[in-house]
């Protein structure tokens, strides 16, 4: 498959997610979580259609997110690859969460669990440092739902291949992120920050600046990056990690960009048994 990228820049700061070979809740995307976002409502496009990717502690204390992903149908959410095979997490215990707060405990009637994943064929688990596109590339997975959305998800479309977003468009991240990437702060709440695509590459990432001290940090790895279409949201990117390898939420980070992985996203969804999402060009 053609690898290709853009890349954002905000007056906000970046999705920077490394990947490990082995990975536990406080590592994967160790660096992608929305940093000085707004907290959400039920009100939000956004909060129908961002899932959020958890594990309850085993000393009984509030869910913890790990990574962030994008409900694409009505039974399929799309995130990067790199969430979903962790060795040090057991799939079996994880969580799909759509929703503004974070769940108290298992009760939660939201809380949804995993009826099966696929990762890009041609993805490779990553290490701290790495930055060729062999490693990067291909960040994409799919997850179908074990059983139905809450009733108030609305899944959004994908973003057409050969569809260009204007440079300066403004692009809207969603995620459950640590809000102080010092002191690694966890959000008990859906946030989301609104940022201006920059440009595009030969690759699949999009890049966001650090000019303002907010955006995508810890946690958010495989969440969206949206666009507007007259009142839905098309979801152009999943977020994949920095740029060159850098660790904190103040560099340039990189989204996988959606509408490069049509047929495999079509193929997956066909393998999980689980409903095809729709591709569509924004309105203007």
């Amino acid at each position: 498959m053609t690898k290709y990228a853009f890349f954002i820049a905000s007056v906000l700061s970046i999705s920077c997610t490394k990947q490990y070979a082995e990975v536990s809740p406080n590592q994967v995307g160790d660096a992608s979580r929305i940093i000085n976002g707004d907290v959400a409502t039920m009100n939000d496009t956004w909060t129908a259609s961002t899932v959020s990717f958890l594990k309850f502690p085993s000393d009984g204390t509030p869910a913890q997110a790990f990574c962030t992903g994008t409900l694409i149908s009505s039974n399929l959410v799309v995130t990067a690859a790199h969430c979903l095979v962790a060795r040090t997490i057991n799939y079996d215990d994880v969580f799909l969460f759509l929703g503004t707060d974070a769940p108290k405990d298992q009760n939660n009637p939201n809380l949804i669990k995993l009826g099966g994943r696929i990762t890009h064929s041609d993805y490779q688990v990553g290490s701290p440092g790495k930055t060729d596109t062999t490693i990067r590339g291909n960040d994409v997975g799919l997850v179908k739902l074990a059983s139905p959305a809450p009733s108030f998800s609305r899944p959004v479309k994908i973003l057409e291949p050969n569809t260009q977003i204007a440079k300066g468009s403004t692009l809207l991240l969603a995620g459950w992120g640590i809000i102080d990437d010092v002191a690694f702060k966890r959000s008990q709440n859906l946030r989301s920050i609104e940022v201006p695509l920059a440009d595009y590459d030969s690759n699949f990432f999009f890049w966001i600046t650090d000019q303002a001290k907010a955006g995508a940090c810890s946690g958010d790895s495989g969440g969206p990056a949206y666009v507007s279409s007259g009142d839905e949201l098309i979801v152009i990117g999943a977020t994949r990690g920095p740029k060159d390898g850098k660790g904190d939420c103040h560099h340039f980070g990189e989204y996988s960009d959606l509408s490069k992985f049509k047929d495999f996203i079509l193929e997956s969804a066909e393998k999980l048994q689980a409903r095809p999402p729709v591709f569509a060009r924004p309105n203007k």
